[in-house]
């Protein structure tokens, strides 16, 4: 039974956290490419956790011998909270952000200078030497004169529809050569 609460709190946490996430990030925007939900589950998972052992640790609750640092904690949760980025495409440029908004970088149509595809893998390691899973995929990023750099990787949704909202919206001479014509 206990179990059973616990999941129910942590099913309430995370539809408040892609509820939020979803109005402030994914509404506005005209098309939105956020990471896969896979990811995002990941990624709330690991800030509740930091937040639980940062909680701990102020109050007082003993840590084990081995366990790790304060600042290690933080430093995850400034992780999670940094990345994955969703992708953002509307009429006026395509931009990036963080969770709920946070650090939000831009590029207007005008300013895109290039753009690339390449190879991309992410691995999900139990810890710094053993890898659990790779993904892998293509990366397409999208570089401004400024050289600002949006990345849309194998983390989010929908790269083929991306593509297409980019080829909406830029000539050809922008992408690389055979990327325009490509369809993934």
């Amino acid at each position: 039974m206990r179990a059973l609460s616990i999941a129910g709190v942590f099913a309430l946490y995370v539809a408040v956290c892609e509820l939020t996430d979803y109005l402030l990030v994914r509404r506005p925007a005209v098309q939105a490419f956020p990471p896969k939900l896979g990811w995002r589950l990941l990624r709330w998972f690991g800030i509740a956790a930091c937040v639980a052992a940062i909680w701990g640790r102020v109050h007082g609750i003993v840590a084990r011998p081995n366990s790790w640092p304060l600042w290690v904690y933080i430093l995850l949760l400034l992780f999670w909270v940094f990345w994955p980025r969703s992708v953002l495409v509307d009429s006026s440029g395509i931009s990036s952000c963080s969770l709920f908004g946070i650090l939000r970088r831009s590029i207007l149509w005008a300013q895109t200078s290039r753009i690339a595809c390449d190879w991309q893998e992410e691995n999900l390691n139990v810890n710094f030497f053993q890898t659990i899973w790779t993904f892998m995929g293509t990366r397409i990023t999208v570089t401004s004169r400024d050289g600002i750099r949006i990345q849309h990787g194998v983390v989010n949704q929908k790269q083929g529809i991306f593509l297409d909202a980019l080829r909406r919206h830029l000539s050809p001479e922008v992408f690389d050569p055979g990327l325009y014509d490509w369809h993934p």
